[in-house]
């Protein structure tokens, strides 16, 4: 006999009949019959539950690890900035090479991984064509997640400045070769990479053919779902759930929380 609800809802309602009858009559022998089927049906309930168990697996879990260690940019060796008399001139978007952002599997090594660079640009807007970079910021992480070299540097707005005023900060093209520099031979690693690509070949920045991109925000997507796991997809989000401490406040403080929460999600896919 195959056992499902429909026989357990048969012998509670026995089991309720009899002992209505046991109430009436002060029968013993109905109310052994009322004992006697409410422990049927009640086993064939816990056979059940074991059956659906059994089907569907243990239900996982994710827990945040532990806070991380306070990380001070300060901290990080910073990269010597040559700012150059002629600017990169801007390039149109439309020659952009094809980007392939690379995903993250159990079979992704060190070597696939290692080194990158974590940039995170500030800029007038949204449009990479016609808007400028404000604020560049990267830090490049070797193997083991550490965090090598910094690059960072407040920029002019062309655009912005009063004609014949004065430059107080070097354009982005003047500090595009040197940026160009640092990246080289790296991964790139970025949360919504796409935006700060665009940007950085727009404004001059020399993309290698060879390398990664990763981008945190679908990797996310790939692992913590919303809302059993998570609130949202954001940088901040993401870094109260795996335990990081992110002040927000500048971009080298976006550029290590991202390189951390990378690492997390990094781990959290080869043990998944």
């Amino acid at each position: 006999m195959k056992l499902n609800k429909t026989y357990s809802t048969i012998f509670l309602i026995l089991a309720a009949v009899f002992f209505i009858i046991f109430l009436i009559s002060k029968s013993a022998f109905t109310l052994i019959l009322a004992i006697i089927f409410l422990l049927i049906a009640l086993y064939i309930l816990s056979q059940l539950k074991k059956a659906g168990a059994a089907q569907s697996g243990p239900e996982p879990t994710r827990q945040a690890p532990a806070a991380e260690e306070d990380v001070s940019p300060a901290e990080i060796p910073s990269a010597e900035i040559q700012i150059s008399s002629e600017a990169v001139l801007k390039r149109d978007l439309a020659d952009m090479p094809e980007i392939v952002y690379s995903t993250v599997t159990k079979e992704t090594t060190d070597d696939d991984i290692f080194p990158f660079v974590v940039i995170d640009a500030e800029t007038t807007g949204l449009d990479p064509q016609e808007d400028e970079i404000t604020e560049i910021t990267a830090i490049k992480f070797d193997k083991g997640y550490v965090p090598v070299l910094s690059f960072s540097a407040l920029l002019e707005a062309e655009k912005k400045l009063p004609e014949g005023a004065p430059k107080d900060k070097p354009l982005f093209g003047e500090v595009a070769g040197s940026f160009s520099d640092f990246v080289s031979g790296c991964n790139f690693v970025g949360h919504n990479l796409p935006f700060d690509v665009k940007f950085l070949y727009c404004n001059g920045t020399d993309l290698s053919p060879n390398a990664k991109y990763y981008n945190t925000l679908p990797l996310a997507r790939k692992v913590l779902n919303v809302p059993s796991d998570v609130e949202n997809h954001k940088l901040v989000t993401l870094c109260k759930y795996f335990g990081i401490d992110f002040s927000g406040a500048q971009g080298a403080s976006d550029c290590l929380a991202t390189g951390k929460v990378f690492e997390k999600l990094v781990e959290t896919i080869k043990q998944s």
